[in-house]
């Protein structure tokens, strides 16, 4: 992101914000994925993103999904979030970063921060120097963000950014800065000859053909773009499955499955034998888990998925104490006391006898001498 975008003196913690586009790629799969399902509105993304805070630089380089939630819901859930974070010194890939802010869309409100936003940015996030990246969904694929953080003296967080990232199926997005030109006036039209109107007539028609092949081709594209991936339980355990036939499924040579629990979260490189087998065992730590499946192919993310399962919460049994040795018949302390009284004895006997006989010796070679 070019740091000249950034709004002058928004924030002095912060002079340039640079998104790597893998980032940016999964996130809008993440937002586009959850505002396309059944509900009225869709179902609103959010995250965390990681990366690397120097010199007024921040670097966004990955990013770990949450849970879609609802519009209207409380918003994320603060055991999961908490589990999100502690990723960043737990998981391999995430080596060298360090949570640098989240991410959420809005798929009613504008580019703005509810006040569960502003409460979830100020407890998890309250570094001066991270950020809120604010996402809004559209009906024609394309998705308007804001970069936002905090400003000495202003009580909300400010803007510090905007951009539109639009997301073609198979292609990165493109991160593009909103400009307005102030005081641009369109010219008056100039008085041509009636050659204009063949000339506009053909471009229709081309352009006419060319929607029509487009659309042919998207059709096609994203017919088997889907993998069918599923989640139930079997014998206790939860099985993440996904299609195998999948045209996505066949042309990836690696993956990613990134699955929370409550307040478990784990995320699991996938190779290609691994993609190939379709499916994934897991013990689940709570009632509500949600999984995330991301395909590669050449370094690129050609197919993302996700699967919810509801189930039972989870009950934990009480730990049997083990039972406690039954106390001895008093007989039997009687008998043992007995038995140590008689060792006793008989240990002095014995002491006694080998005192006797060591005499008995002395007497007999004196004896021997007298004769």
């Amino acid at each position: 992101m070019n740091p000249s975008a950034l709004h002058p003196g928004a924030n002095p913690e912060i002079r340039e914000i640079n998104y790597a586009p893998e980032a940016l790629q999964e996130i809008s799969f993440h937002v586009v994925a959850g505002f396309d399902q059944l509900a009225p509105d869709g179902a609103e993304a959010w995250g965390v993103l990681f990366g690397d805070y120097a010199d007024g630089v921040v670097k966004v380089t990955a990013m770990r999904a949450g849970s879609w939630i609802p519009p209207n819901g409380a918003g994320p859930d603060g055991a999961v979030l908490d589990g999100i974070l502690q990723l960043a010194g737990e998981e391999p890939s995430l080596a060298g970063t360090r949570p640098v802010g989240w991410y959420l869309s809005h798929t009613r409100d504008s580019l703005v921060l509810r006040a569960r936003d502003r409460d979830i940015f100020d407890r998890h996030f309250s570094a001066p120097w991270q950020i809120t990246l604010v996402i809004r969904p559209g009906r024609i694929r394309s998705l308007r963000a804001a970069t936002m953080a905090r400003h000495p003296g202003v009580a909300d967080p400010v803007v510090l950014h905007e951009f539109v990232m639009q997301r073609e199926p198979g292609e990165p997005p493109v991160v593009a800065p909103r400009r307005r030109l102030p005081g641009a006036i369109s010219p008056k039209p100039e008085r041509k000859s009636r050659r204009w109107l063949w000339t506009a007539a053909i471009t229709a028609a081309c352009l006419v053909v060319a929607g029509a092949v487009l659309a042919l081709f998207y059709a096609q594209s994203t017919a088997h773009s889907g993998v069918g991936m599923k989640a139930y339980e079997r014998d206790g355990v939860l099985q993440i499955a996904w299609d195998t036939s999948a045209r996505a499924v066949s042309r990836a040579d690696r993956g990613k499955l990134d699955v929370s629990s409550g307040a478990d979260s784990i995320s699991r490189p996938l190779n290609e034998e691994e993609i190939h087998r379709g499916l994934y065992s897991v013990l689940r730590k709570s009632a509500d888990v949600t999984a995330h499946l991301y395909l590669y192919r050449g370094g690129e993310l050609i197919a993302q998925e996700s699967a919810y399962y509801a189930g039972r919460p989870i009950v934990k049994e009480p730990v049997a104490e083990p039972p406690k040795p039954a106390a001895p018949p008093p007989e039997l302390e009687n008998l043992k006391q007995e038995n140590a009284l008689l060792q006793a004895d008989l240990k002095a006997e014995r002491k006694r006898a080998d005192e006797l006989e060591s005499r008995v010796r002395v007497l007999q070679k004196i004896v021997q001498r007298a004769r």
